[in-house]
């Protein structure tokens, strides 16, 4: 439980969730799986099942395509930003890798649970 409320703590810094109730931010800090990453370090792979909406605790990451030319950020996201399969988003791929371009931490929600 003090995981879980630290985590929710942190998820109401994102501005898109600030104004949650209480209960609701417990409820989605419970579900999610938290990563932490160093600069290089891939959060998704390009092409991999997009199964997760992420929420960015801290740090910044970007969308890398294979074939482009190095370092070319396709999209870039970080702190209180939420990104890759977002509800009901038609997307089941991810269509570049992501990749950590500082140390970084996301909060990992699971596709599965959007219906919930």
């Amino acid at each position: 439980a003090a995981t879980t409320d630290a985590l929710a703590d942190e998820l109401r810094r994102i501005p898109m969730l600030a104004d949650l109730a209480a209960a609701d931010l417990a409820w989605i800090a419970d579900a999610c799986a938290v990563r932490t990453l160093a600069a290089g370090d891939e959060l998704f792979a390009q092409g991999a099942p997009a199964e997760w909406m992420y929420l960015g605790l801290a740090g910044t990451l970007e969308t890398r395509r294979a074939g482009a030319p190095p370092g070319a950020p396709v999209y870039a996201f970080g702190a209180g930003e939420i990104f890759g399969a977002l509800p009901f988003s038609r997307m089941q791929t991810f269509p570049a890798a992501g990749v950590a371009t500082s140390a970084a931490r996301v909060a990992c929600f699971p596709r599965a649970r959007f219906p919930a």
